[in-house]
């Protein structure tokens, strides 16, 4: 019977994963046939500026600052989730099926929350200070856990309300850093550093566990966290002191990006071939 329950379990992730490459697929052909649909009018010459994988070294500061926020934010999350069950059964003598239930909240949680966080975010602006907030919940939240006996629930839901709002605030930033022929590099390498982050931080937490229990476990991701709001701050300040273009309300980047745009319009109808590059984009 446990062979039968592993072989289901492996069966419906195989599905979810044969589901996810087809929309894969479908998401490429769509987007083949916008950018064909849209090249003469974005790019009126003719001429595509090509990506090259040495334009890294003219990525901003604040995009390096935000690799390390989202790997050191990831690496506290996704071990947690991992070692949490043993956590639970010590500490707050869960059994083992209501601790695979809290732990799952975290994730139930930001499901229901994320679509509400993101419409928010789009409306209010001010992403940097949504991720700072993010990151300071998630680390009371670990700090409840590792210092009181508060119901866990609370910092459970606390830290998947947290984990939302970080994602819907801070993946919309690298748009805002980097140019678009380069997009594709910037988030490859946030994505790298970040599973990097999570696998060295993972063999850590591990043998936190072993040596020195669930406690320490808690400490080392508060540090990490601690890590992460030290990055966000690090880009609050780089942007504020430039042109806080980062960090503006959706109106006052609504009304800067019209600017722009009218300014791109303006080359295209007196046939001018512009290497176009947001000034944001040097924040």
């Amino acid at each position: 019977e446990e062979h039968s329950a592993l072989g289901w379990t492996l069966l419906i992730a195989c599905s979810f994963t044969v589901m996810s490459f087809t929309c894969s697929l479908l998401l490429g052909w769509l987007d083949l046939r916008r950018e064909r649909v849209m090249l003469s009018s974005v790019n009126p010459c003719g001429e595509t500026e090509s990506a090259k994988f040495s334009d890294i070294k003219n990525f901003p500061a604040t995009f390096w600052f935000l690799c390390i926020c989202t790997m050191a934010y990831y690496g506290s999350i996704f071990p947690f989730v991992s070692l949490a069950q043993g956590f639970f059964n010590e500490k707050f003598d869960f059994d083992e099926q209501e601790a695979n239930f809290i732990i799952g909240l975290v994730y139930l949680v930001s499901a229901i929350a994320s679509p509400f966080f993101g419409f928010l975010i789009d409306k209010t602006g001010k992403n940097v200070s949504w991720v700072l907030m993010a990151v300071a919940v998630s680390a009371i939240s670990h700090s409840l856990l590792a210092f009181t006996y508060v119901n866990p629930y609370l910092s459970i839901i606390l830290l998947g309300v947290a984990y939302s709002i970080l994602a819907s605030a801070l993946w919309s930033l690298p748009a805002l850093l980097v140019p678009d022929n380069q997009l594709g590099t910037a988030f490859g390498i946030m994505q790298a550093l970040q599973n990097l982050g999570t696998a060295l931080i993972t063999m850590g937490a591990g043998t936190i566990v072993d040596k020195y229990g669930y406690f320490w476990l808690e400490v080392f991701f508060i540090a990490w966290l601690k890590v992460s709001l030290i990055s966000a701050i690090c880009i609050w300040i780089v942007d504020y002191s430039t042109t806080n273009f980062l960090n503006l309300s959706a109106k006052k980047r609504e009304e800067y990006e019209k600017i722009d745009n009218i300014d791109q319009e303006n080359s295209i109808n007196n046939n001018e071939c512009l290497d176009h590059t947001c000034s944001y984009g040097q924040i």
